[in-house]
């Protein structure tokens, strides 16, 4: 029997099937075809070697079975397919036999050590990406089979396996552990390995609607998943924010003429992260937000908090006019004492109110007073909290997310964002940054107040003598 094998690959994917390296990665955008790679390639392994024993993995199963199990009963020619024996086992695919005796297991991959007796010839990776280095390392020790299979050997088939590899299909997800096992500009690279890169602008078969979908998207989403480039995708969120201009040196309360700065303090409480507190003053004068001293403390009790920040305030002589924290933590109640944050805070002299609990309101609010340069702080007292506004990033897609092609609402990254919390919150209220609205005063002070007795005393006197309704009036 004759089988056409008469599925051809993309131009762009034909050096990664040339390829003889051992480990090969297909670095590839959005329907690139990255996925049809991996299959085609299994199935030619399993045409070229009768009686190997491959094994083509995702992540979950359910992802292993809503996407790559279909591209590969696409890509199997139908004459094959029918020629062929699958095997099913809790909805999806558990083997596929092919009439030459190879052998193609289809496996998830939660935990490597399950697979330990594994002896495999071949390993395809769909989304190499989802995995760790550890997997990737410990699953390359099952290439060594040897023998044929026994489906393989009933068929007369006597030759050993004499080639085994792995190759996997990702998107570029910036420099990470996968980047530096496989890009040809690492130097960690694995030697002998290949790289293969891919855009969404080299299939041909796309829809032109979906291309400018992707194309519509913001500027470091289309250099990742379109132009498959390696920049870091999550981006600064307050991309305005630098040190020089918005750090100035800390105010010296005596040169000001001041005695007690009216200062506010922001608060995020953390249990298993640290407390952080902010403090701010209140420069009317100039309409802004002076960060003048923080705070950052893990895993101490509320009254060990509130002694160092008495000192704190203490120390610079603050007069705290108001307190904010987070309304979802400083509302927790304490698994001890079942007692909410804000009441223990409140019996040491901490009264907080709360902030703005939506990052909708809470990012752009700070976002604003960084604009127009409102927000600022000490360069001798805040360092933490300018380095954590600067490294603040937005969360990059999962990896689910991707292979869904979802577009998910834009969140913060949660990490070493404390002090940033506090500035976002103490950002929310607006009365500093109104316009001050001066008294006029006249001149003749004195001379308006005294008019101004005399008017009214003039009023009364004619109040008395002539009242509004007098007796016998109609």
């Amino acid at each position: 029997m004759i089988i056409e094998f008469g599925n051809r690959s993309l131009r762009v994917h034909e050096p990664f099937h040339r390829s003889l390296a051992k480990e090969r990665c297909n670095f590839g955008a959005f329907g690139s075809g990255k996925s049809y790679t991996i299959c085609d390639e299994a199935i030619a392994w399993c045409l070229e070697q009768p009686g190997i024993r491959g094994l083509i993995t995702r992540k979950t199963i359910p992802e292993l079975r809503d996407t790559t199990e279909p591209v590969f009963a696409e890509r199997v020619p139908p004459d094959l397919w029918n020629a062929g024996r699958l095997l099913r086992t809790g909805g999806h695919f558990d083997r596929f036999i092919f009439p030459n005796g190879s052998t193609v297991y289809f496996r998830s991959i939660d935990d490597w050590r399950k697979y330990k007796s594994m002896n495999l010839g071949f390993i395809a990776w769909d989304e190499w990406g989802e995995f760790d280095e550890e997997t990737t390392v410990a699953m390359a020790g099952r290439l060594r089979q040897k023998d044929l299979t026994a489906e393989a050997r009933e068929l007369g088939y006597t030759d050993k396996i004499w080639r085994r590899g792995m190759w996997g299909a990702t998107n570029p997800e910036g420099k990470d552990w996968i980047y530096d096992r496989y890009h040809p500009d690492s130097p960690k690279r694995v030697a002998g390995s290949e790289a293969f890169f891919s855009t969404s602008l080299d299939n041909p078969f796309l829809p032109p609607e979906y291309v400018e979908s992707l194309l519509s998207m913001p500027r470091p989403w289309v250099q990742r998943y379109v132009l498959c480039q390696f920049e870091d995708f999550a981006g600064k969120i307050y991309d305005e924010w630098g040190w020089d201009t918005h750090t100035v040196p800390h105010p010296s309360w005596r040169e000001l003429g001041i005695n007690q700065p009216l200062v506010w303090m922001g608060m995020d409480p953390g249990t298993e992260n640290p407390t952080a507190g902010l403090w701010v003053w209140v420069d009317r004068e100039n309409r802004r937000l002076v960060g003048i001293d923080e705070y950052e403390m893990p895993g101490i009790a509320v009254d060990g908090h509130c002694a160092s920040w008495r000192a704190i305030e203490a120390r610079q002589r603050m007069q705290v006019g108001w307190r904010v924290s987070d309304p979802n933590a400083i509302t927790q109640r304490d698994r001890g004492t079942m007692i909410q944050l804000q009441t223990q805070y409140a019996k040491q002299g901490f009264a907080f109110n709360t902030g703005a609990s939506s990052n909708a309101a809470r990012i752009p609010a700070l976002a604003h007073l960084i604009h127009l340069r409102r927000f600022v702080v000490s360069r001798q007292t805040c360092s933490k909290t300018f380095e954590a506004i600067q490294n603040y990033q937005w969360k990059d897609l999962t990896p689910s997310q991707r292979a869904a092609g979802e577009n998910p609402r834009e969140e913060p990254l949660k990490k070493n964002d404390h002090l940033v919390n506090c500035a976002q919150f103490l950002a929310g209220r607006e009365a500093p940054m109104q316009p001050m609205h001066r008294r006029n005063i006249p001149q003749d002070f004195n001379g308006e107040i005294h008019a101004a007795i005399r008017k009214q005393l003039r009023h009364k006197g004619a109040r008395r003598y002539y009242p509004r309704n007098p007796i016998g009036a109609v």
